[in-house]
C-alpha cells in the first residue's frame, strides 16, 4: 500500500508538479524527511459527519486544524476516490499545547508537521491529503486567490473567540453554494462557550441556523433566505 502510493506520488509530480504554491510543494512534500513512527494523537471526527459527506456530492474538503493527522485519514478513508482534502495548519501548536505539564501534546509540537506527514504516509493517502501549512486566515486568502470552492469546510484550529470568529468569517465565503460548513468543540466552555458564541453570532448575522450534536455543529440556510453567492 505505502510504496504503491508513493509512487503514485511520484507520478504526479512528474506529469502535473506543485499547482498551488503552498509553502510545502506537493506531491514532494512526502518525499522530502525520514518517517516517523505512526502516532495518531488526536481527537475522533464526530459520527454525524460521516454520512453527510457519504451522501453528498463531495470532491474537496478544507480542514482546518489538523494537528497528526488523525481526523485527516479519518475523512480521507470516506472521500471518495479522486477526491482531495486539504489540510490546513502551521503545525506550531496551540498555547495549550505549549504547557510542559502537558507532556503529550507538549512533546509532540516540535516534530508536529514532520508527524503528520509521517502518519498520511503510513496511511497511504498521499493522493488525497494536501498539507496547507499557513496560518487559518492566510491560507484562506490563498485559496481565494486560487479560486478553489471546497464542498466542504472544517473548522477545527483555535477555541477562543475571537479566533473562531475570525476562522468562520475568512473561510464561509470561500464554499461552494451548496457546500457543508461545520466544525468541532460545541460544548468547550459549556453552551455559552467561546466557540458556540463565535458559531452563533457568525450565524445571526449571515441568515443561518446553526445545528449541533454533542461536539459536532453545522449551519444550514434558512429556507426563505436564498444567497446570491457564486
Amino acid at each position: 500500500m505505502i510504496r504503491v502510493s508513493c509512487f503514485f506520488v511520484f507520478l504526479l509530480s512528474i506529469c502535473y508538479g506543485d499547482d498551488y504554491g503552498f509553502p510545502d510543494p506537493y506531491p514532494e512534500v512526502y518525499e522530502s524527511i525520514d518517517t516517523l513512527p505512526t502516532n495518531l494523537h488526536g481527537w475522533n471526527l464526530p459520527s454525524a459527519l460521516e454520512p453527510l459527506i457519504e451522501e453528498g456530492d463531495i470532491k474537496t474538503i478544507v480542514e482546518v486544524g489538523a494537528w497528526t493527522g488523525k481526523s485527516t485519514i479519518f475523512l480521507a478513508n470516506i472521500l471518495p476516490e479522486g477526491g482531495t482534502i486539504f489540510a490546513v495548519d502551521h503545525w506550531l501548536g496551540s498555547s495549550e499545547h505549549r504547557d510542559p505539564g502537558n507532556r503529550t501534546e507538549y512533546n509532540l509540537v516540535p516534530i508536529l508537521f514532520k508527524q503528520f506527514i509521517s502518519n498520511v504516509i503510513h496511511a497511504g493517502f498521499q493522493d488525497k491529503i494536501i498539507p496547507v501549512r499557513l496560518a487559518s486566515v492566510e491560507a484562506a486568502k490563498k485559496f481565494k486567490e486560487l479560486k478553489i470552492k471546497p464542498d466542504v469546510i472544517y473548522i477545527d484550529a483555535a477555541h477562543d473567540y475571537n479566533s473562531v470568529l475570525s476562522d468562520i468569517s475568512a473561510w464561509y465565503p470561500l464554499l461552494r453554494k451548496e457546500g457543508l460548513f461545520c466544525g468541532d468543540d460545541w460544548n468547550l466552555g459549556g453552551p455559552e462557550g467561546e466557540v458556540a458564541k463565535a458559531v452563533t453570532a457568525f450565524a445571526s448575522t449571515h441568515r443561518l441556523r446553526v445545528c449541533h450534536e454533542g461536539e459536532f455543529w453545522w449551519y444550514e440556510k434558512l429556507a426563505w433566505y436564498e444567497t446570491d453567492r457564486k
